[in-house]
């Protein structure tokens, strides 16, 4: 009887040894996984703090944007309101997406009343056609920038002047409308037609000068151009008139006539110079002489052009200076 109480003694014994080690390796387990989980989640807060911090940094730099934003669009909206220009965007069929506010002051209708309207409703009849036909060609010829003058009708039935500018929008190298700025200029048109007489008699003349003969203003506009001047251009009135030779020739050519007519206007004495131009048909040689023009005051307003074609006397001269050096060999 006591070897068997001895036996069950010793396997009770064994039995909470093996107890003891495993509530041990359970207490390890537990502690083990206390720390992973403390561990984890102080991770986790510190990925969450970071996660704030970054939020909070966004949420900053968006809010200062959208005030930038809004303080730009409000600067923008002033200086469009300020100005004296009208802006608007139409589709390519002259439909108006978007007008600024100064068109009720230019027009007497508002913004909603236009948009979705196409210009037509602003223009005189009488130059609808012209109109018309004056963006097609931009369309057609691809040019970037034009300026027209026309007559509009306000809503209120009175005929103003207006000269604007277009220039083309593009969208993934399709063009997708017109981006034009518009001013009034009835009171010039007015003064002009005032003095309609004179400027038909002196364009009369021009036209019947073999000479190619402009006249610009100190902006570099085109404000008269012959007969010879539109054939050597070949270009329409319409497209010389307002211009620049920006608008007209290569950037390099148009600074070099930039540069003399700078010079004009600096010194306000006239410049001589011959210049060779190689085209299409042929060389050809002009002496060009450019020189100031001044108003009833005194003011210097413009400067006058006259080209006179001088390749026949060139080659001549060429031939004479081949012959001495012949002669003189």
């Amino acid at each position: 009887m006591n070897v068997f109480e001895d036996e069950l003694q010793v396997i009770a014994i064994g039995q909470n040894g093996m107890l003891t080690r495993e509530v041990e390796a359970v207490n390890k387990i537990v502690t083990n996984l206390m720390i992973y989980g403390v561990i984890t989640c102080l991770v986790f807060f510190i990925l969450f703090i970071i996660l704030v911090f970054y939020l909070n940094n966004f949420i900053i730099k968006k809010t200062v944007a959208e005030k930038k934003l809004v303080i730009n669009e409000k600067r923008y909206d002033r200086l469009l309101n300020q100005s004296d220009l009208v802006l608007f965007t139409t589709d390519t069929f002259g439909t108006f997406t978007f007008v600024s506010q100064k068109v009720t002051e230019l027009t007497g209708y508002n913004q909603d009343e236009l948009i979705n309207e196409t210009f037509l409703l602003l223009i005189d009849p009488r130059y609808k056609d012209q109109v018309i036909g004056f963006y097609k060609e931009q369309l057609k010829q691809n040019h970037l920038h034009v300026i027209n003058r026309f007559r509009i009708i306000t809503k209120s039935g009175t005929a103003k002047w207006v000269e604007q500018s277009s220039i083309l929008i593009y969208e993934n190298n399709t063009i997708t409308g017109f981006q034009c700025t518009v001013k009034d200029i009835n009171d010039t048109v007015l003064l002009e037609e005032a003095n309609s007489d004179q400027y038909f008699k002196l364009q009369s003349i021009l036209d019947f000068s073999p000479s190619i003969t402009y006249i610009k203003d100190l902006e570099g506009r085109y404000i008269l151009a012959n007969r010879q001047f539109k054939k050597f251009c070949n270009l329409p009135k319409e497209m010389i008139i307002g211009k620049t030779d920006f608008d007209l020739t290569d950037e390099r050519s148009a600074k070099k006539y930039k540069s003399t007519d700078d010079k004009v206007i600096s010194s306000q004495e006239p410049i001589e110079y011959e210049e060779t131009l190689k085209m299409e048909a042929g060389v050809f040689t002009h002496i060009i002489k450019k020189f100031p023009l001044y108003d009833r005051s005194n003011n210097m307003y413009g400067i006058g052009c006259i080209t006179t074609d001088i390749t026949e006397i060139a080659e001549y001269r060429r031939r004479l200076r081949d012959d001495r050096n012949k002669a003189e060999s």
